[in-house]
């Protein structure tokens, strides 16, 4: 996506998540690597980087035996959607419009 000189650039990594471990998984922190290492690395000042994961796997799977679950809500703040939400797509385009200033 591009809006005057700044462009973003994103990934969409559709995945099953049934072996994380939780929010700390290196998979659930590829966005925030983007974002810190990548983004920081490449000159150019103009391009931002991000990624999102579209699970396969339904929350309620993702979390199950767990003794404190995090909510759906904490996995979207690290930009994990699930594909059974049917306004997943609204969430990834709403995430992408607001990396645009």
């Amino acid at each position: 996506m591009k809006k005057d000189e700044k462009q973003v650039i994103v990934f969409i990594d559709p995945k099953g998540l049934e072996h994380t471990k939780g929010l700390d998984d290196e998979k659930l922190q590829f966005s925030k690597y983007l974002k810190e290492e990548l983004g920081g690395k490449i000159e150019c000042v103009n391009v931002v980087f991000d990624a999102f994961i579209l699970s396969v796997t339904p929350y309620t799977e993702l979390v199950r035996g767990m003794i404190s679950p995090p909510e759906k809500t904490e996995y979207e703040k690290f930009n994990v959607l699930f594909e059974e939400d049917r306004d997943w797509a609204c969430k990834l385009l709403l995430g992408v419009k607001k990396l645009i200033p």
